[in-house]
């Protein structure tokens, strides 16, 4: 039986995949085997918040980061989320940021940080 993907745990893999750190070294931060590793990274199991939580500590980034687009860099999101966190039209700001591409939006970040 093959197994079925779901799109949202294929988005959140390719996040992670995207930090660039090799799935021997996820396995380890997570305590998991490396093939449940490459399972989560393909969307063919769960991704747990409690894993996305132990590595946005282990890649020092925040839980957000796994859920921005693709071409955002940890460093962008890191901003993104330090305005999040800000009340009123930041957050507006925020949102607005990161449908940018990653160039994009660390120009704009450079300007206004």
């Amino acid at each position: 039986m093959m197994a079925r993907k779901i799109r949202a745990y294929t988005a959140v893999g390719k996040r992670i995949a995207s930090v660039g750190k090799r799935q021997h070294l996820i396995a380890k931060a997570l305590k998991i085997s490396q093939q449940t590793v490459s399972k989560k990274l393909r969307g063919e199991t769960a991704i747990l918040l409690s894993d996305l939580e132990k590595l946005a500590k282990y890649y020092k980034v925040p839980v957000t980061y796994f859920f921005e687009p693709e071409d955002i860099e940890p460093a962008v999101s890191n901003a993104l989320e330090t305005i999040r966190k800000k009340s009123g039209a930041h957050h507006d700001l925020a949102k607005a940021i990161s449908k940018l591409s990653g160039k994009a939006a660390e120009k704009l970040l450079a300007k206004v940080g």
